[in-house]
């Protein structure tokens, strides 16, 4: 029974240390993660000279948002209202 127990706390020690260098390596792109509960993804830009986030939520098909960098989810506008040539 303790040999189980053992064994899986290893297995579980090792997929915390997978995921923690997972999300190290996510960072170090400069990914950033609103949070796993949200599974929402803000990817940092620049556009025009002004840094600002891609913003993409888990179900979302595409990146279609953005928001500034001191903004959130709630600033959230389409793509298509930066005004960008097509």
């Amino acid at each position: 029974m303790l040999g189980a127990i053992a064994e899986g706390q290893r297995a579980v020690d090792g997929a915390l240390e997978e995921f923690a260098r997972i999300l190290d390596e996510v960072a170090a792109m400069g990914v950033v993660l609103r949070g796993l509960d949200l599974r929402m993804v803000d990817f940092p830009t620049e556009v025009a000279g002004v840094r600002l986030y891609l913003c993409w939520l888990a179900g979302e098909p595409t990146i279609r948002y953005w928001h500034g960098c001191g903004e959130g989810f709630s600033s959230r506008r389409t793509i298509e209202a930066l005004g960008l040539p097509g």
